[in-house]
């Protein structure tokens, strides 16, 4: 995103009203208040002046306080005019509560819109929503299809949730070879999350010939990359002295970390130690 031109306005007491939007969905409440620079942005016609704004309500950076509901607003706007990214967003708000009540079929609304445009994080998310019956009736075999579109597009999250159904025998038998090949072409893709599912396949001989040494490498990728479960398992391997020389010290400090990061796997191993 461009550097933002938008800097500390001054708010003006702008009335708050329910602005009925065109497009299909509930209409969203209008942000307010607003300067008169900002009014006019929203009510322009330049998505990506609109999208800017509604970025820097949603992060609360460069001066601008962090207001989820203006950042809605601001999203539906900007998918009123057609765009894709918008639609997006508008998703995302739904699926989590984020300045609009959640909505889990207002959310599979706004991302079907995306996907009808080939975006891959929409495709996923479409995936996602089916796979665990959140808007609509569980169904494993839609929430495949979808991400195999997310996967045709390119998105790593896609590739995971793959290897996730293929793992765990969700709508197909259980196919440890298959998990472990979309689990890899996801960490290829740069998933942390891809990364650390890598690792737990060597670390158990799930699908690949277990081999701690590779376990720990792809342990240190994912961790390097934020994957709070595989700080968490990283420290269990040095711990146990899998993989590597057994070292208690970086164990603590890998599990500590993890649990800092939120894994709550780690939280527990540290309650058992104390």
């Amino acid at each position: 995103m461009s550097p933002s031109r938008w800097l500390n306005f001054p708010l003006a007491c702008a009335a708050s009203m329910l602005i009925a939007l065109h497009a299909a969905g509930k209409p969203v409440p209008a942000p307010a208040p607003l300067s008169a620079e900002q009014m006019a942005v929203f009510n322009g016609t330049n998505t990506d002046d609109i999208l800017e704004m509604a970025d820097h309500f949603r992060n609360g950076d460069s001066g601008f306080p962090k207001d989820p509901a203006n950042a809605a607003g601001f999203y539906r706007r900007a998918a009123d005019l057609g765009s894709d990214r918008a639609a997006l967003g508008m998703g995302y708000f739904y699926a989590h509560g984020f300045g609009l009540e959640q909505d889990y079929a207002q959310a599979m609304h706004w991302y079907r819109i995306a996907a009808d445009h080939k975006d891959p994080e929409a495709c996923n998310n479409i995936g996602y929503l089916y796979q665990n019956g959140l808007g609509v009736t569980r169904d494993y075999q839609s929430a495949r299809e979808w991400y195999v579109k997310a996967d045709a597009l390119g998105d790593a999250n896609g590739m995971n949730n793959l290897g996730y159904l293929f793992a765990h025998g969700l709508g197909v038998t259980i196919q440890p070879m298959a998990a472990f090949t979309w689990y890899e072409k996801a960490a290829k893709g740069g998933l942390p999350a891809g990364m650390y599912n890598v690792g737990r396949c060597y670390e158990k001989g799930f699908g690949v010939t277990q081999g701690y040494a590779t376990a720990v490498e792809w342990y240190v990728k994912a961790a390097s990359a934020g994957e709070a479960a595989a700080m968490y398992r990283l420290g269990v391997m040095y711990d146990a002295g899998h993989g590597l020389t057994a070292d208690h010290l970086t164990a603590m400090m890998w599990i500590e970390k993890a649990a800092d990061a939120g894994d709550e796997d780690a939280r527990k191993w540290l309650e058992s130690r104390r």
